[in-house]
């Protein structure tokens, strides 16, 4: 049975993974700099793990932690750039270089607009530079190679130059759904 954990409430005990996967996990909460990117498919528990290790360092350290979706700012952009979204995605980026454990969840789940892909070099080259004071979290779908293909070489270099953590298992949404179908159609 599938047990949900309420957002915010997530922990790095509820995180089910083989051993491999969890020493770098750990590893990554034990010294939180540079870049933790993990990837597999939707479901396998990545954004979990990743609000699992924000809560976690922010409880135990109190460090400023955001936790941004890139997706949605993909969408808020998609009817086009004009002059005033450029310089607020501008502002919003500059804010995001310094934050100290910055966790981007869900990226290259929609294909950005070239300039977010800019931004997101920008954002990840200055973390990249601070990665002995700064972490960052990625979530994805995408592969190494399909990451890169999407936000270029050089940003895939700085961005899995830590830690890259393939996700593996079942998608828990899904079974979670099929469990409370099972459940309803079986009660007596």
């Amino acid at each position: 049975m599938i047990k949900y954990i309420p957002e915010g409430q997530e922990k790095l005990e509820h995180i089910i993974q083989t051993d491999g996967i969890m020493e770098q996990i750990l590893s990554f909460h034990a010294n939180p700099f540079g870049f933790l990117v993990m990837h597999g498919d939707p479901g396998s528990g990545k954004t979990f793990a990743g609000r699992a290790i924000c809560n976690e360092i922010h409880h135990m350290s109190k460090e400023i932690v955001d936790q941004c979706s890139f997706a949605k700012r993909v969408n808020d952009c998609s009817d086009g750039f004009d002059k005033y979204k450029y310089y607020a995605l501008y502002d919003y980026c500059k804010d995001l270089e310094k934050v100290e454990l910055l966790m981007v969840d869900a990226l290259g789940f929609v294909k950005p607009p070239e300039p977010i892909i800019e931004y997101l070099y920008y954002i990840f080259d200055k973390r990249w530079e601070n990665k002995d004071r700064l972490g960052t979290i990625i979530t994805t779908h995408l592969n190494k190679k399909d990451f890169s293909s999407m936000f270029g070489a050089p940003t895939t270099s700085r961005t899995h130059s830590n830690f890259d953590v393939p996700f593996l298992g079942y998608d828990r949404r899904r079974l979670k759904r099929e469990q409370e179908y099972m459940i309803t159609q079986f009660k007596f």
